[in-house]
């Protein structure tokens, strides 16, 4: 069998160099070329441009404050005529008290974590996360996966909720790759996801569906005061 080391001094060798790397690191974003493409822009601006952004890619945003989270959440879930949930709590604000909402208009939070076949993801309506990052150039949004994320709650069921917080809106990919120069194999996560619009495929005859290998609608909560 092929050891990681194994393989990387192979692919090391057909480019021509003398040896493999010891670890991997973030990419490095050239110094002129983030002056080139970033440009200053203010907090309110790039929230608009983001909603803006993300609207044209099909996605549905919405903007709300914290206190007005949770009855947002649950209209969405009544639109969607959700019965089932999964959600990640851990970085959404008032975290209990939003799930007893939930459960007290009737939709059943289903446990996503240490449900290693992702059985409950592909059986439940919606899955609700927030979002590491929000990219306001092409109105995208990421989502890392780990411990306590599970990656198939923004990628499987069949309608995705993401609690987008202002704070975390930056203006395109270099500004969130930035921050996270020379980051050691341990800090980075598991997976990343980088949603831009609904899940989309086309037939021989480029006849467009959505919803066939993921989330039919993205709703976007974008959280004005966070």
């Amino acid at each position: 069998m092929t050891t990681r080391e194994q393989f990387l001094k192979h692919i090391s060798r057909a480019l021509g160099r003398e040896h493999a790397p010891t670890e991997a690191t973030a990419p490095e974003v050239p110094d002129d070329l983030a002056r080139l493409v970033s440009a200053d822009e203010d907090a309110d601006a790039l929230v608009e441009r983001f909603v803006t952004n993300a609207a044209a890619v099909g996605m549905i945003p919405q903007r709300v404050i914290t206190a007005n989270l949770a009855a947002a959440i649950v209209d969405v879930l009544k639109k969607v005529e959700a019965k089932t949930v999964s959600i990640a709590t851990e970085h959404l604000p008032d975290a209990e008290a939003l799930c007893a909402t939930i459960e007290h208009h009737g939709v059943e939070i289903v446990p996503w974590l240490g449900d290693r076949e992702m059985k409950a993801m592909y059986n439940v309506d919606v899955g609700i996360t927030d979002v590491d990052a929000a990219i306001a150039e092409t109105g995208s949004i990421i989502c890392n996966s780990g411990a306590t994320r599970g990656r198939g709650l923004s990628l499987v069921p069949p309608y995705h909720i993401a609690v987008v917080h202002r704070s975390r809106i930056v203006a395109d990919l270099l500004d969130y790759l930035r921050p996270r120069r020379g980051d050691a194999p341990a800090e980075l996560p598991s997976g990343q996801a980088i949603i831009t619009g609904p899940s989309k495929t086309a037939d021989i005859e480029g006849v467009l569906i959505q919803g066939v290998h993921g989330p039919a609608d993205v709703y976007l909560l974008v959280v004005d005061d966070a």
